[in-house]
C-alpha cells in the first residue's frame, strides 16, 4: 500500500527539534495512540490530528500528504 502520510516529514522535523514522542504529542495536543497510528500507517484516526500536528510544524496540512 502506497504511504498516504508523510511520516519521515514528521519524524524529521522532531529530530530537528531534538523532540521525544511525548514532547511531540503534548505540543500537537495528539494521544500517543494516535501519533502511533500516523507513524505506523494505520490510517483510523481522527483527521484532526492532521491539522494540530501540521499547525505545529508550521506548515500547510496538505503538505503532510504524499501525492
Amino acid at each position: 500500500m502506497k504511504e498516504i502520510i508523510k511520516t519521515d516529514l514528521i519524524l524529521d522535523f522532531m529530530k530537528s527539534k531534538g523532540w521525544s514522542k511525548t514532547k511531540f504529542c503534548k505540543t500537537c495536543k495528539v494521544t500517543p495512540l494516535t501519533f502511533e497510528k500516523i507513524i505506523n500507517k494505520n490510517y483510523h484516526f481522527g483527521v484532526r490530528a492532521l491539522f494540530k500536528i501540521a499547525k505545529v510544524m508550521g506548515i500547510e496540512v496538505w503538505e503532510l500528504f504524499n501525492e
